[in-house]
């Protein structure tokens, strides 16, 4: 069944989840109507995990760069203080930002890709959301390339920013 028949079974003739490119469709686990995986954690299509950096491929989860993750992500940088790479321009957010630029609060943590030969520094999560231990990892751009070491919707991508955001209003305060 492609994911187009996959829509049409389940009465949304716009096709919105296949033209998102998303990667559960079609896995036993994945609840289409809530758009939400039922496994757990763990993926019942093995098609859908690939090797990412020291990751075991039980850990990841490849996020579609065709559908809204991209611009959700992008969008929250621009209005909290970063460049579209994720480096702080914030003068506020100083503090919490190291020497090799990655920023760190109680809540997250960002690390925009890092170029050089360490492969210490190389092995970092871009980004790091505490609360639910979700790791990102992407390939020079946010997004770009990317893997979690959890399934993520657009929508649980949109909600961990909102609770992000919220952390950075508590420092500028």
């Amino acid at each position: 069944m492609n994911p187009c028949e996959l829509c049409e079974e389940y009465g949304d003739h716009d096709c919105k989840h296949c033209t998102l490119g998303n990667p559960c469709i079609g896995c036993v686990d994945y609840d289409m109507r809530n758009d939400a995986c039922t496994s757990e954690g763990a993926c019942g299509d093995p098609a859908n995990k690939r090797k990412w950096k020291n990751c075991d491929e039980e850990d990841v989860y490849p996020i579609d760069r065709c559908g809204q993750c991209e611009d959700i992500f992008l969008a929250w940088l621009q209005s909290h203080g970063f460049d579209d790479c994720g480096h702080w321009i914030d003068t506020r957010l100083i503090p919490y930002v190291n020497e090799e630029g990655r920023f760190e609060n109680a809540v997250f943590a960002l690390f925009p890709y890092y170029w050089g030969d360490d492969e210490a520094l190389q092995s970092i999560p871009n980004f790091v959301y505490k609360p639910d231990d979700i790791c990102i990892y992407w390939y020079k751009y946010p997004l770009r390339e990317a893997y979690a070491n959890k399934p993520l919707t657009e929508r649980k991508l949109a909600d961990m920013l909102d609770v992000c955001g919220e952390s950075l209003e508590q420092l500028a305060k």
